[in-house]
């Protein structure tokens, strides 16, 4: 029988007395009564809108807000580290052994892929930090490896997903499909304007148009927002 959620949805809702601490032993318990155990045992699709909102809200208020190592220390913000890793491996359970978690309206792939590529960036550019290892608190390459992990995992997700589910009009696979394309066709861009735009360059997926570089103004209403911070030669 698949295990059903022991939580409510305001759960998730800001609470200004709440610290940090007391919401990653939240997640803790989140883990261990529901996503824990024998992970051939699926959850139901019935159950799926709460997941889409643990999911949603986490990449959201985790992920996608990261400091870059212009903003602060990275042993300065030891809760939001171990926040960032307790999301990345709750969103890989769910994608794991939710049923049809990222079927239905394909905005929801698009997100999730759009906030982990933007935290996958933001750790890569801490691993040109050296950062001192403390016990308990995952390093810049942990995190970096974790969140390419979960990435993956994500899109493997929609890949192998099962082709019939009640509330989707089509396969996960084509979702899957519109995130590899708008990847491979924002990099040829890139190949091909590569003598011409003025860094840096800002890259929003999902939008058009896709690519800004210093000349140009802000897109509208991004999904993501990736800075390369390479300097022209």
């Amino acid at each position: 029988m698949s295990p059903v959620p022991q939580f409510p949805v305001t759960a998730f809702e800001s609470d200004s007395n709440a610290s940090p601490q007391k919401f990653l032993e939240f997640l803790a318990n989140l883990v261990a009564e529901n996503l824990d155990g024998d992970p051939t045992v699926r959850i139901s699709a019935a159950n799926k809108r709460i997941w889409v909102t643990v999911v949603d809200g986490l990449s959201e208020q985790f992920l996608a807000s990261f400091p870059s190592t212009d903003k602060v220390g990275w042993h300065d913000m030891h809760e939001k580290v171990r926040l960032a890793a307790s999301s990345l491996d709750i969103i890989r359970r769910v994608s794991d052994r939710v049923e049809g978690m990222f079927h239905g309206p394909r905005d929801l792939a698009q997100r999730t892929f759009a906030r982990l590529l933007n935290f996958c960036n933001v750790m890569e550019i801490w691993l040109d930090v050296e950062v001192e290892q403390v016990q308990g608190l995952p390093s810049p390459r942990e995190l970096a490896d974790d969140a390419l992990h979960t990435t993956l995992l994500v899109l493997r997700s929609l890949g192998g997903a099962m082709a019939h589910i009640t509330d989707s009009k089509e396969p996960a696979w084509k979702t899957l499909r519109v995130i590899l394309t708008e990847c491979i066709d924002i990099i040829q861009d890139l190949i091909l304007r590569s003598s011409t735009l003025v860094f840096p360059v800002s890259i929003t997926l999902f939008a058009q148009p896709p690519i800004q570089d210093a000349t140009g103004q802000e897109p509208f209403s991004p999904v993501i927002l990736v800075f390369l911070s390479y300097l022209s030669n």
